[in-house]
């Protein structure tokens, strides 16, 4: 069917009322070429399982602790399994901006440790060669 510059193409995907889709949701949006785009989409339970491990991660995510040890680790394995994992579209973004923000905010407070922890041991050097230089 055509309708100006725009074509669509039929997926046989055809109902009566898209009430029958009760869940309906877009996982993927590609672009194939000049204009062409294929989206991804579940229905039904499928749909509400893609939903439920959008939410499952979004916790994980949100339980990440940056200043833990595990930190590089557990986010490292929940970007693999986000990966790998089909997740509404919506979350996608969402998810990986989430991981970024952590992972940046870890690297400053990383950075401030280290900084801290060089101010520290130079104090430290700094008092013992007063020290040194009193007792001369």
């Amino acid at each position: 069917m055509a309708t100006g510059n725009s074509v669509l193409n039929c997926t046989n995907s055809h109902l009566a009322n898209t009430r029958d889709l009760c869940a309906f949701v877009i996982v993927s949006d590609k672009s194939l070429g000049s204009g062409l785009r294929r989206i991804s989409a579940v229905t039904g339970a499928d749909a509400e399982r893609v939903v439920q491990k959008g939410n499952d991660l979004r916790e994980r995510i949100s339980k990440l602790n940056h200043s833990n040890d595990s930190f590089d680790r557990d986010s490292a394995s929940i970007e693999k399994e986000l990966k790998s994992s089909i997740v509404p579209l919506l979350y996608r973004g969402e998810l990986y901006g989430s991981l970024k923000h952590l992972k940046k905010e870890a690297q400053s407070l990383r950075k401030k440790l280290r900084r801290r922890k060089a101010a520290t041991i130079g104090n430290d050097n700094n008092n013992g060669n007063d020290d040194t230089r009193r007792n001369a």
